[in-house]
C-alpha cells in the first residue's frame, strides 16, 4: 500500500529478473581489501553486487526509477567483470559516471566528470513534475490511471527523459506566450509507447464547462493522433493550457486499440 492508500499486488511470476545486492556500512577500521570488493560471483547465486551504503544511496538518488537502476546494474556487472580481467581498479563513482556518459567501460578517471553529469541530470529530471501529478488530478473517480502514466515514464532511460523534458518545457513556454505551435512528439520502442506534448490553442476558452470539454477532447485527440502516427500500442499525452497567470497540465493515457478521434 502506498501513501495514498492504494494497494497493489505483486506476484512472483511477474518478476522477470532478480538482482542480488549486498549493502554494507563501512566503518573506519574496515580493511581496504574489503572496501574495494564490488561484487562476488557465487556458484549457486551467480553475480552478487556489493555496495557501500552511501554509494548505493547516490545511485538510487541519481537514477531515480527502477528500470534505470536495473539497466545500471546490468552495465555494472558487465563492466566490473571486464575490468577485473584487465586488472583495472575503479571506484563506484567511476562506474556511475561512465554509465551516465555512455562509456563502453569505466576508467579510473571517469569520476572526474560526475559532478557535471549530476548537474546535467537536474536539467532532465521529470520527478518534480511527476510527483505532483496525482495532487492535481481533477475528478479522478477513484481511478489510478495516473500510476500507469508514472509507470510509463519510469520505464524510460535518461535519454528519453531528456526528450520528454525538452518537449514539456517547449509546450509550457508556448502556452505562456500564447503561441500556436505544432505538438511535440517522440516514440520509445522499448515499451511501444508514444509521447505527445502540446500547448492549447490560444484564444480558446480554457475554464468553465466549455473550456474543460475543449481541453479534454483536444488532449484525447492529440494523444490518439500521436499514437496512430507512431503505430504504438499505447500513448501518453500532455496538454498545457493557460488560465490567466496559471497553467493547467492535462495528462492522458491511451491503451485501447481502435479509439476514434472525437470532434
Amino acid at each position: 500500500m502506498n501513501e495514498r492508500g492504494q494497494r497493489y499486488e505483486l506476484r512472483g511470476s511477474a518478476l522477470r529478473h532478480l538482482e542480488k545486492i549486498v549493502l554494507y556500512a563501512a566503518g573506519p577500521t574496515l580493511p581496504e581489501e574489503c572496501r574495494d570488493t564490488r561484487y562476488y560471483v557465487s556458484e549457486i547465486a551467480g553475480f552478487i553486487h556489493v555496495f557501500e551504503r552511501e554509494d548505493y544511496g547516490l545511485i538510487v538518488q541519481t537514477l531515480g526509477v527502477p528500470d534505470e537502476i536495473g539497466r545500471y546494474l546490468q552495465y555494472r556487472e558487465q563492466s566490473l567483470l571486464k575490468l577485473s580481467a584487465a586488472r583495472t581498479v575503479v571506484v563506484e563513482r567511476d562506474v556511475l559516471a561512465a554509465y551516465m556518459n555512455d562509456e563502453d567501460v569505466p576508467s579510473p578517471t571517469s569520476h572526474l566528470h560526475l559532478d557535471r553529469l549530476l548537474d546535467d541530470g537536474i536539467e532532465v529530471d521529470l520527478a518534480p513534475v511527476m510527483n505532483r501529478l496525482a495532487d492535481h488530478i481533477q475528478n479522478p473517480n477513484g481511478s489510478t490511471d495516473y500510476t500507469r502514466i508514472l509507470l510509463e515514464f519510469a520505464k524510460l532511460p535518461r535519454s528519453a527523459w531528456r526528450a520528454a523534458k525538452e518537449r514539456l518545457v517547449l509546450s509550457i513556454e508556448a502556452a505562456k506566450n500564447e503561441e500556436d505551435v505544432r505538438p511535440f512528439r517522440f516514440y520509445f520502442p522499448g515499451t511501444d509507447c508514444s509521447f505527445m506534448f502540446a500547448s492549447f490553442s490560444p484564444g480558446k476558452p480554457t475554464v468553465g464547462p466549455e473550456g474543460e470539454q475543449a481541453r479534454r477532447v483536444g488532449l484525447q485527440n492529440l494523444t490518439l493522433i500521436a499514437k496512430y502516427l507512431h503505430k504504438a500500442a499505447k500513448g501518453i499525452g500532455v496538454l498545457v493550457s493557460k488560465d490567466g497567470a496559471f497553467l493547467h497540465l492535462g495528462w492522458c493515457l491511451s491503451t485501447k486499440p481502435g479509439n476514434k478521434i472525437r470532434r
